[in-house]
């Protein structure tokens, strides 16, 4: 009877899709400013949905631009989880485009030991320079998930108020992100457009405020802090868009985002959309995916995010947190 039992589970064990899935190995790339005073919040948020969720093993953890706040306040938050994940600072600056850095060196490292899937979520420069150094890693990158890009003619206009913001992350080093398309990598560009229909309001965050929890009052300020100015300097009334953290969600809970296969993808050169730079900059690089393009080079645009995917993000900011069941709705 014992001999039988044994048999039986190991059966069980070997059926598809009965056996406990193993995290996908991710490496994630940011320039993560919350906690700096009028700047974005959403990198902080999608590093806690990511480190929380059992669905994927960070390796590492790299810093653009905003090197030594990322390094800080990313040591902060990972306290906050009781994480330990090594954290790297890359490039200052898009000028240091092929320039070699800790984080550089890191992730190379990384990549000769395993297969990563990369989260980007600030410019691109750390991963270009990768490439550019250690071209031979490029078949070690499982996908690359972008948070950037746009159909054409679509504004990145949050609540339809009276800016259009610009695509940000391609912006900062356009240059790095055509060195990206230039190889077969698997690309996923999940930004504005992916995230649009979530917003994030004081409701939604008042349990940090009634935390006892000294860290989690600090977290509801940083986030409060940015709704006021998206309602001051934007007009949005619904709060603000979690871009990074819907971006995050392919790799955590892929099952919430709505998306196009093998849609071709090209960056083209257009009047600039942005009215703070048009007196200045009357043309500009657009990251652009549509079906009408000839292209060769294809990605996965993800267009939407199913509503229950906010609760979910929400339950992660929790300072006792237990990962919770949301249901995936059936899009048809």
């Amino acid at each position: 009877m014992k001999i039988f039992l044994i048999a039986a589970v190991v059966a069980l064990l070997l059926l598809p899709g009965l056996a406990t899935a193993q995290p996908a190995a991710i490496w994630i790339d940011t320039d993560i400013h919350l906690g700096r005073f009028g700047r974005d919040v959403d990198d902080g948020l999608a590093i806690i949905q990511a480190v929380r969720s059992d669905k994927v093993a960070i390796r590492g953890i790299s810093f653009v631009l905003n090197i030594n706040h990322g390094y800080r306040i990313t040591e902060k938050l990972l306290q906050r989880c009781g994480k330990t994940i090594p954290i790297y600072k890359g490039a200052t600056s898009s000028k240091l485009l092929g320039k070699e850095t800790d984080a550089i060196k890191a992730l190379a490292e990384a990549l000769r030991k395993e297969q990563l899937s990369i989260l980007i979520l600030g410019s691109a420069t750390n991963i270009a320079t990768v490439l550019m150094l250690y071209p031979e890693l490029q078949y070690q990158i499982k996908e690359i998930v972008f948070c950037g890009g746009r159909q054409p003619g679509r504004l990145l206009n949050p609540a339809k108020g009276r800016i259009n913001l610009p695509d940000i992350n391609f912006e900062r080093d356009p240059k790095a992100f055509q060195l990206i398309l230039n190889t077969q990598i698997p690309l996923v560009l999940a930004g504005y457009e992916a995230s649009s229909t979530i917003y994030v309001d004081n409701q939604d965050i008042h349990f940090l405020q009634e935390s006892s929890d000294q860290t989690d009052r600090w977290l509801y300020q940083q986030l409060r802090q940015w709704q006021k100015l998206w309602k001051i300097a934007l007009g949005s009334r619904k709060g603000f868009i979690p871009f990074d953290a819907v971006t995050a969600a392919w790799l955590t809970d892929p099952g919430y985002l709505l998306y196009f296969n093998d849609i071709p993808v090209s960056i083209e050169q257009l009047p600039d959309d942005w009215k703070l730079h048009r007196l200045i900059h009357h043309r500009k690089p657009f990251l652009q995916a549509s079906y009408q393009y000839a292209s060769i080079r294809k990605v996965t645009y993800c267009y939407g995010v199913q509503p229950a995917y906010k609760e979910l993000m929400l339950q992660s900011l929790k300072g006792n947190f237990q990962p919770a069941i949301i249901p995936v709705l059936t899009v048809k």
